[in-house]
């Protein structure tokens, strides 16, 4: 199945108070649409991969599609550790910019990518984390990237320019 069948068709995988289920007019009838709640957006498969692209992609990668951090400059690097809900909280409050919004991109296209306010992924990291075990969190105004993998580390680094 291609990219454009399958991303994005799974939001019901986020946590509630990420999106919820509402009725929408299309055309003749009304039919069922997710959206984001507020401070959440949830994004079209063009603006994911330009993000992946601006973001994800200038990092090494793992045949699992981790970043490959022991081949990742180390000048980069800005913080690895165990990640549990107050440390990637702090991670986020440190290293990510008040101005500008994150996004989030997961470990399955099927889940579509999101955008947030730093305010919104704050108050929502716990549930996050205890709902999807593998992601990834951009901050397009910092140029900073953080990684959750599916071992429970989080790492910290600054998106490489090219």
């Amino acid at each position: 199945m291609s990219l454009e069948k399958l991303y994005g068709t799974r939001p019901d995988m986020l946590p509630r108070s990420l999106v919820k289920l509402t009725l929408v007019d299309e055309g003749s009838g009304r039919a069922r649409k997710w959206i984001g709640r507020p401070g959440v957006e949830l994004l079209a498969l063009e603006v994911h991969l330009q993000y992946e692209q601006e973001s994800l992609r200038r990092f090494p990668r793992n045949s699992d599609a981790s970043i490959d951090w022991a081949g990742t400059e180390v000048d980069l690097l800005a913080q690895s550790m165990d990640a549990d809900t107050s440390r990637v909280s702090d991670a986020i409050q440190t290293f990510m910019p008040n101005e500008g919004d994150l996004i989030f991109m997961w470990g399955s296209v099927v889940i579509p990518s999101l955008r947030m306010t730093k305010e919104t992924t704050l108050m929502r990291t716990s549930e996050i984390l205890e709902t999807v075990p593998e992601f990834w969190i951009y901050s397009p105004k910092g140029r900073i990237m953080a990684e959750v993998s599916f071992s429970g580390a989080l790492t910290v680094a600054k998106v490489p320019l090219s």
